[in-house]
């Protein structure tokens, strides 16, 4: 028995106009934008370390953006400033100068560790309009007003993208295994009288009048997408020279109970096969139930379906049952009879 497995495809994921919220950093200074697309508003976040310089009693910060940002309509409640045993006094915003200043009471040196600077509250800075990298300085300066002696400094420099695309793959899976069942189990509700291989059912010797069922379990295990269709065919009916077992007189989009042939009419046998699938992908999902029946084909013919990936658990999920049954009258002419069963996995990425 040959199994055949089908894939297709791969899974792209890729993500257009995604506007993530990206930290830029340079030496102890970063600067966290809420948005950093073109000619939006943002906030800032901007984090500074501070190094080591003298201590400087009732002096003042100072964040001069670059030239291509609008700070129209930023007033001194939008910015916030935290960090250091200082007290800091509400911001002065510099629209043309494109600063803010925020000064400080009581003394101020590295002992104060990291200092967080808030922009955006009410009103925000708008970004440039052109793709690119941008610098935010920070300074520490004497005096109260953002002037006077320049006792520390870092720069942070932030980019601003129009669009971030994300790619990644994931590579597709799919396991596909047949295993026998044994004699004295269930298949759709028929008793297993003999037992199957992995790749070989052997009915034997029949002497006279004999009805014979086996089973094979199907298990799949695949990622795609929209899951995976399992077919069955042979290569003709079992055959012994000019001599055949006629494939079971039923369909399977029409599947019935098992019909006995009737001895001395000519049709001294049949054989065909069943599925415990009841979530069949066309037609009749659950047209098998109730142990219905319907005979082989040389063309491929639905035995299990699922719409989703499997993990190989799960009854008419990732594993099922397909069942063989053979009967014979006694009229039937002696010889060895083959044929060649093939399942076919497709999976749907």
């Amino acid at each position: 028995m040959r199994l055949l497995y089908i894939f297709s495809l791969f899974l792209l994921l890729s993500f257009a106009n995604f506007v993530p919220t990206i930290t830029y950093a340079a030496e102890s200074m970063q600067d966290t934008l809420g948005n950093s697309s073109p000619s939006v508003d943002s906030s800032h976040d901007i984090q500074v370390e501070l190094g080591n310089f003298s201590a400087i009693t009732n002096g003042s910060i100072k964040i001069i953006f670059d030239t291509n940002f609008d700070l129209t309509g930023l007033v001194a409640t939008d910015t916030s400033v935290s960090g250091g045993d200082v007290t800091w006094q509400p911001a002065v915003i510099d629209t043309p100068g494109k600063s803010i200043v925020v000064a400080f009471v009581g003394d101020l040196d590295q002992t104060d560790g990291t200092i967080s600077i808030q922009v955006g509250n009410v009103n925000f800075i708008n970004n440039p309009a052109a793709v690119g990298s941008y610098p935010v300085n920070f300074f520490v300066h004497q005096n109260n007003d953002g002037t006077g002696p320049i006792l520390f400094q870092n720069t942070a420099t932030v980019a601003i993208n129009n669009t971030i695309n994300v790619q990644a793959e994931v590579s597709q899976t799919l396991t596909f295994t047949v295993t026998g069942v044994a004699s004295g189990q269930t298949v759709n509700g028929e008793n297993t009288t003999l037992a199957a291989g992995n790749n070989l059912i052997n009915y034997g010797t029949l002497n006279g009048a004999n009805t014979v069922v086996s089973a094979q379990d199907l298990t799949v295990n695949t990622n795609a997408t929209s899951g995976f269709t399992v077919t069955i065919q042979t290569s003709a009916n079992l055959t012994s020279g000019a001599d055949t077992v006629p494939y079971f007189p039923a369909t399977n989009a029409a599947p019935t109970t098992w019909i006995a042939p009737v001895e001395g009419s000519g049709t001294e046998g049949y054989w065909g096969y069943t599925t415990d699938d009841a979530t069949l992908g066309t037609g009749t999902a659950a047209r098998f139930i109730a142990n219905k029946w319907a005979g082989f084909s040389t063309s491929p013919l639905e035995v299990f379906y699922h719409d989703a990936p499997v993990d190989g658990t799960g009854t008419g999920t990732g594993i099922t049952r397909v069942g063989h049954q053979l009967q014979i009258t006694n009229f039937q002419e002696s010889g060895t009879y083959t044929s060649t069963m093939t399942y076919v996995c497709t999976a749907v990425y």
